[in-house]
């Protein structure tokens, strides 16, 4: 069973803010609805970050 998170809890662990997380997951695809409750799964975590990582100076 995967282990869901808000976006503010997720925001909260990576130490980013919360709409820009937001932002970052609808885009990749990484958000859950389950009726209106909106999560990410813990475990993906790493992975979007990866697809966000940008080199020094692109962006």
């Amino acid at each position: 069973m995967p282990t869901l998170l808000t976006i503010e809890e997720a925001a909260e662990r990576l130490a980013v803010p919360y709409k820009s997380l937001r932002r970052a997951a609808v885009q990749h695809g990484h958000l859950i609805r389950i009726g209106r409750a909106i999560r990410i799964d813990a475990d993906m975590l790493p992975d979007l970050v990866a697809r966000c990582r940008q080199p020094v100076g692109q962006g």
